[in-house]
């Protein structure tokens, strides 16, 4: 199946600035109109953005400008975090899931 030939990727994102939650919509809709994002999880861990991309779709490289763009004129700002937080296993594609975190992060 298609689905078992994709190669996911959780990219984790600290956000930090003033007011970030107000801007969560904003950047929720910038994300789902992207190809090769699964997942959007902006809930589960405050201040970060947790993120499932098909890498044969969209890299982090690709990704980070598109995600600067949408937080333009704010005073909020997302910087990717080390791999510390990935999904448990391939295939959960359609699904939000914390495996686990394997270091803390401090600001």
């Amino acid at each position: 199946p298609a689905a078992a030939d994709q190669k996911l990727e959780r990219i984790a994102l600290q956000l930090t600035g003033d007011r970030c939650v107000a801007h969560l919509p904003r950047l929720h809709a910038a994300l789902s109109s992207l190809e090769g994002i699964r997942t959007i999880d902006l809930t589960s861990l405050p201040d970060h953005a947790l993120i499932d991309i098909d890498l044969q779709q969209i890299t982090l490289q690709g990704l980070m400008p598109i995600i600067t763009d949408t937080l333009v004129n704010t005073h909020c700002q997302a910087a990717p975090m080390e791999s510390c937080i990935s999904t448990a296993a391939p295939g959960l594609a359609n699904t939000s899931h914390i495996a686990e975190t394997t270091h803390a992060h401090t600001p």
